[in-house]
């Protein structure tokens, strides 16, 4: 029955269909939580672990398209953590952190090394059922109109 009910919140429904959200509004009813390699880096720079202009811009995507979003590594970190590329201070000086992953080639480069590139956000649960939309019980969870 759920996952009628979560075909139903997905627009499995007629266009005209009480259950489909107005326009512009997030068909999300359950928590989020996105993780992986999405390949844009965070990092300002690499020793500088704030936010880049493309990390506030996909950022703002999400937020824009799936509600609020936290960042639960920079949340917890304070910054942007390397992901990729790597590197320590030794005696030699910069040195790479890791050499099986990773080309030679990359830590040659100011703008590859040193990257943030992993993320996890998380999606908290939206309200439920959107504004203006109503549970019907003796439907079985369907949505009415009518007033709750």
């Amino acid at each position: 029955a759920e996952a009628a009910d979560d075909r139903e919140s997905e627009g499995g429904s007629s266009p005209s269909s009480p259950s489909r959200p107005p326009a512009g509004r997030s068909r999300r009813r359950w928590p989020l939580l996105l993780c992986g390699t999405l390949n844009f880096n965070g990092r300002s720079g690499p020793h500088d672990g704030s936010s880049s202009a493309e990390y506030r811009a996909v950022r703002e995507e999400l937020r824009s398209s799936l509600g609020e979003v936290r960042d639960l590594l920079y949340d917890t970190q304070g910054s942007h953590p390397v992901t990729y590329a790597d590197t320590r201070i030794a005696a030699a000086g910069e040195v790479p952190a890791e050499r099986v992953l990773t080309n030679a080639e990359v830590y040659e480069s100011d703008t590859l090394r040193r990257q943030c590139l992993d993320y996890m956000f998380f999606f908290p649960q939206q309200a439920w059922p959107p504004e203006g939309l109503g549970v019907d019980d003796a439907g079985g969870g369907a949505l009415s109109t009518a007033p709750a």
